[in-house]
């Protein structure tokens, strides 16, 4: 058989296929076909068993953000915030220069997990920035539903503190305000099954 006729053999049973993940794209889930097509193209495994495919979100960027001129009690756009001790004394003093935008993936964990884990299946995606997590928070300053969970749920981002240190920040709505926290991304205690990622 030559180059041609196999060439043509591969094509005609990948008609089939094609047309069947097109008409899951234009369906009501195609956001989830095409997050799995990607991570599929990446080498990774697209049906993770940790992590659930909810929606993506574009996020502008900015040339500076100075973390205590936001997280504060009387922030300009009053965001009602509780920091936690071990937040205040990681991030408060970072200011973020030239920050990108980006568009941001939001999953759903499927089970409880840990940071190891979870990190481990997002590879070098996982990241994101203070001006990320601040973006989102404003654009629910008052429990609104939106991407993020605001019913006491953790929404997590893996983001580095001042010294370069990487944290699973969690911001949750409770009792009228966002609960804005940082774990050891080392904690023994997982996530709960519900709780939302934000990353790249």
């Amino acid at each position: 058989m030559s180059t041609q006729d196999m060439l043509g053999d591969a094509l005609a049973q990948v008609v089939g296929p094609l047309k069947d993940f097109f008409d899951k794209l234009a369906g009501k889930d195609g956001l989830q076909w095409l997050e799995a097509f990607k991570r599929f193209l990446r080498r990774e495994n697209p049906w993770s068993k940790l992590l659930k495919f909810i929606t993506t979100i574009a996020v502008a960027g900015a040339e500076k953000f100075v973390a205590a001129d936001h997280f504060k009690a009387d922030n300009e756009t009053g965001v009602k915030l509780w920091l936690s001790d071990n937040f205040k004394q990681n991030f408060l003093g970072k200011t973020e220069t030239v920050v990108a935008g980006a568009t941001l993936t939001v999953y759903e964990f499927i089970k409880n997990s840990l940071d190891a884990s979870i990190i481990a299946e997002l590879g070098d995606r996982h990241e994101t920035s203070l001006f990320h997590l601040w973006e989102l928070i404003k654009k629910q300053s008052k429990g609104e539903e939106g991407t993020l969970r605001a019913d006491g749920y953790a929404n997590i981002f893996y983001i580095r503190a001042t010294d370069g240190t990487l944290w699973a920040v969690n911001a949750s709505w409770y009792d009228g305000s966002w609960s804005v926290n940082a774990f050891s991304v080392g904690h023994p205690i997982g996530w709960d099954a519900g709780s939302r990622l934000v990353s790249r």
